[in-house]
């Protein structure tokens, strides 16, 4: 995986991945099921919750959170309705910004998001959670 990416991440206790990908109309790149040990944990644990993961990413940085935001928006505004009625049951949705930074690349790990994308996570109560790598 790309470590360049954004995700929309869909978390619950109660509601299932086929549940929520019913609700919003288009499948998840990633679906996780409570109790699924996943083949990428390192701890071998399994998933605490059920979630979808929709995701973007990209190997080039250049002004990489941008041309991401935009393409996984652009996946989300068909779903806004389904991710409102999913929050409104509980289910916790978290906008998640995964940059690596090298001296090879141009980006600084700076990045502006519009108020679209603002009002889409303040509808939805989203968290938003950025983590910038050391690739050196």
């Amino acid at each position: 995986m790309s470590a360049n990416r954004v995700e929309l991440v869909l978390a619950s206790d109660q509601i299932d991945p086929t549940a929520m990908i019913s609700l919003l109309g288009q499948p998840a790149d990633e679906s996780i099921w409570r109790g699924e040990v996943l083949p990428s944990s390192r701890s071998r644990r399994p998933a605490r919750e059920h979630a979808c993961v929709f995701r973007e990413s990209a190997r080039s940085t250049d002004d990489f959170a941008y041309a991401l935001l935009s393409r996984l928006r652009s996946r989300v505004d068909p779903m806004l309705e389904g991710l409102q009625g999913l929050a409104e049951q509980g289910c916790r949705v978290k906008l998640s910004v995964v940059q690596e930074l090298s001296d090879g690349n141009a980006s600084d790990g700076s990045f502006m998001m519009g108020q679209e994308w603002i009002d889409i996570l303040a509808r939805v109560g989203a968290t938003v959670d950025v983590e910038l790598i050391s690739a050196g």
